[in-house]
């Protein structure tokens, strides 16, 4: 829960170009996913069968681990 209040915190952070892209690319992209680790891949498919949708960017990947670091 920390983590993504931390991560809320660090899109806030980043200029507004970066925002605006992140915004666009989640409603007007057709998202694909390229994901090569079992793992993830076993998570995301956990999360679909009860009826989560969302995925995250690579950029938020990144930000989410981050801040998992941070806490630690």
């Amino acid at each position: 829960m920390l983590a993504k209040e931390f991560v809320k915190v660090k899109i806030t952070k980043i200029n507004c170009l970066s925002r605006m892209y992140q915004r666009w690319n989640r409603g007007y992209v057709n998202q694909i996913m390229f994901k090569n680790k079992p793992e993830q891949l076993e998570e995301l498919l956990s999360k679909h069968r009860k009826g989560d949708t969302y995925v995250p960017t690579e950029l938020e990947a990144i930000m989410y681990q981050e801040a998992l670091e941070y806490i630690q």
